[in-house]
């Protein structure tokens, strides 16, 4: 955190929940001291959940996810699409956030069904009041298309590869140098 303070705000960390751990009963009380430890530093927290999950979501997961919505801590599905996607549960799930998996994003700067895909899927979480990020994005062109649909963040090989942490404050400041338009989309990092 001592390291990125220097980074732009709003800046969240993205963290991958599995449903195991959001079924454990001291889930929420760890989360809510993460949540307040980043907020001492100036960053945001979002948790996310795989689509395979929240289908398989039981009575006390959606307690949880309602509990961890309550805390003020923004929820994302990932890999939206790379399942069985199922509507019902997007009524269900106070998700802010939609992350529609990179089998569609992979060859959507060609392929014209991915594309119609992606801007449904956009449309649907713009109506339901979501944020839109596209996996996978590994060219300049696979960014274009995703923000030219009204993608709101990106990530991918293309903006950035996993790396450290201690790495990030270094690697955002060459992306914000050397990117065409680096504010539109948002660069969400993957693995960072």
């Amino acid at each position: 955190m001592k390291e990125w303070t220097g980074l732009p705000k709003p800046f969240s960390i993205a963290v991958n929940v599995s449903p195991q751990v959001l079924a454990d009963r001291e889930f929420v009380t760890r989360l809510k001291l993460l949540k307040a430890a980043l907020a001492e530093w100036g960053f945001g927290l979002t948790i996310e959940l795989t689509e395979d999950s929240l289908v398989q979501s039981d009575d006390s997961s959606l307690a949880s996810i309602e509990r961890v919505r309550k805390l003020g801590i923004e929820l994302a599905i990932d890999d939206f699409g790379k399942g069985y996607s199922s509507l019902s549960y997007l009524k269900q799930i106070p998700a802010t956030e939609i992350k529609i998996d990179k089998r569609f994003i992979g060859t959507i700067a060609i392929d014209e069904k991915d594309q119609q895909i992606v801007k449904t899927v956009i449309a649907l979480a713009h109506a339901l009041g979501m944020r839109v990020v596209a996996e996978g994005v590994d060219s300049v062109e696979g960014l274009a298309v995703v923000s030219d649909l009204g993608c709101e963040m990106a990530q991918g090989f293309f903006i950035g590869r996993p790396m450290r942490g201690d790495l990030v404050p270094e690697w955002l400041d060459h992306y914000l140098a050397t990117a065409t338009n680096p504010c539109v989309p948002v660069a969400k990092l993957w693995g960072a």
